[in-house]
């Protein structure tokens, strides 16, 4: 758990926070998947019971020795849930008690009943039918596999079209935070972000200061130099509206340190990694606010203040992985957004994480704050 220091009583401190977080509003977009959590068999035993490949680098082994052969794999569903980066951060926030208007594709023309399950928090916008997801989980890492043919077709002007601009206008205006996640599987997602900048955001009301803007870039592996390049020079136009936070996991930091650097070297520990990419990227010429650098038992921050960076301690058995990602974000934004410090909203990353992956199920505020 999270401990911050109060000469206040655990629960009123608790409640003060509550009723504060409850205060703010979030808009985020743009995906929407429906995931399917599935762990492949490795083999049975006499009794019937299962063994399951539970280290990536074993199965990926088993994968090569079966090169030039036909085989089979089972697969067996643990759960099936809300899934896509909007939608988990956004049950994430809302668990936590904020309000969250959430643009994605979500069931068309009905919202498909996996997301009714959604906090009453969230007000879901949706502007097509989910994508699906096979989430292949290991014990160390997990493997995505995604279908995404109505998403892909969805581009600024359909999304436009069908939200509805005035609508859209609404949804953006008045927020203390906007999160723009999953970039990369998103096909038009460039051309959405530049929809966003000329057709919505110059005419946004009701913001006394910027918001906090919150970029999840996810797994750019597809993605050419040019394109991730534009994405990322994209953001110095949305720093006129936000204050703009670009989270990283380590393989998305390593992705982008190698598209800014170009030099061949390895990559760097995590903090030298952020702290790269913060200065490559450039505070000044970009108005880049924080470059945030997560991993399971690491994380850093890196602001115009320097570099902070917590550690925690490794999980071995996790119930879920698909997410914690997702649920950091949540973790280190409400913490900003309740004006903690940076290594405060880090641990308070970690600690919602921890808690969602050992329960499969976003927390509460009360149950990662300790006093």
């Amino acid at each position: 758990m999270l401990v911050l220091n109060s000469t206040e009583k655990g629960d009123s401190r608790i409640a003060l926070l509550s009723e504060k977080l409850s205060a703010k509003k979030i808009a985020l977009g743009f995906d929407g998947y429906i995931d399917s959590i599935v762990r492949i068999v490795k083999s049975k035993r006499e009794d019937g019971s299962q063994v399951y490949f539970e280290d990536s680098a074993e199965f990926g082994g088993y994968i090569i020795e079966k090169a030039d052969k036909n085989f089979s794999l089972e697969l067996e569903q643990e759960l099936f849930k809300v899934g896509g980066n909007m939608p988990i951060t956004a049950n994430a926030f809302a668990r936590l008690g904020c309000k969250v208007d959430c643009v994605g594709a979500l069931g068309l023309p009905d919202i498909h009943h996996i997301f009714q399950q959604m906090s009453a928090n969230c007000t879901l916008y949706s502007y097509a039918e989910p994508g699906m997801s096979t989430a292949v989980e290991f014990r160390n890492s997990k493997m995505m596999m995604a279908e995404s043919t109505q998403i892909n077709n969805a581009d600024w002007p359909y999304i436009r079209e069908t939200i509805g601009i005035s609508q859209l206008r609404t949804i953006f205006s008045d927020k203390d935070l906007i999160g723009l996640l999953n970039w990369s599987e998103l096909a038009h997602s460039t051309g959405v972000w530049r929809g966003l900048l000329d057709d919505v955001l110059p005419f946004t009301t009701g913001n006394v200061s910027k918001p906090m803007g919150l970029f999840d870039l996810s797994d750019c592996s597809k993605k050419t130099h040019a394109q991730l390049m534009e994405a990322l020079e994209l953001l110095h136009r949305f720093s006129k509206h936000w204050e703009v936070v670009l989270s990283l996991n380590m393989n998305e930091s390593a992705l982008i340190y190698n598209a800014l650097m170009q030099n061949g070297k390895k990559v760097p520990g995590i903090a030298d990694t952020g702290k790269a990419i913060f200065d490559a990227i450039g505070f000044d010429a970009v108005g880049l606010h924080k470059v945030l650098v997560h991993h399971s038992t690491e994380a850093c921050c890196c602001d115009v203040d320097g570099v902070s960076q917590r550690t925690t301690q490794k999980l071995t058995n996790p119930r879920l992985l698909t997410g914690a990602g997702d649920n950091f974000n949540t973790g280190f934004c409400a913490a900003l957004l309740l004006e903690m410090n940076t290594g405060e909203a880090l641990e308070m990353g970690h600690s919602i994480t921890r808690h969602y992956i050992t329960h499969a199920e976003s927390p509460h505020l009360a149950q990662v704050l300790h006093y």
